[in-house]
């Protein structure tokens, strides 16, 4: 068996000592965690539909997981489309993809 990174901490040393605190700031900030899980899971779904109607193929698990990530920064900005932190992270997540792409081509 794999040993944790956080063996020998309590869970509270790791997650912080108010999850519940930093659940109510993310539901505000962020609306409903299930609802955005629905929303990212149906937006995924259109994605790798199209995909498949245009390639004949499924998406590369790698592409999927590019896309999964900006799909939630997206999801969070349907919410609260002034947080201008969820787009900085839209602007980094796309150019660490930029750059992955820019290096398989190479």
């Amino acid at each position: 068996m794999c040993k944790s990174r956080i063996d020998g901490y309590k869970r509270d040393e790791v997650a912080g000592k108010d999850v519940v605190g930093t659940i109510t700031q993310r539901t505000k900030t962020y609306g409903d965690y299930h609802m955005g899980v629905i929303l990212r899971e149906e937006v995924m779904e259109l994605f790798e539909e199209r995909y498949r109607q245009h390639h004949g193929c499924a998406m590369s698990l790698t592409h999927r997981g590019y896309l999964v990530d900006i799909v939630n920064k997206l999801a969070r900005l349907a919410v609260n489309p002034t947080h201008i932190d969820s787009w900085h992270d839209v602007q980094g997540y796309a150019e660490l993809i930029e750059r992955q792409l820019t290096k398989e081509e190479e």
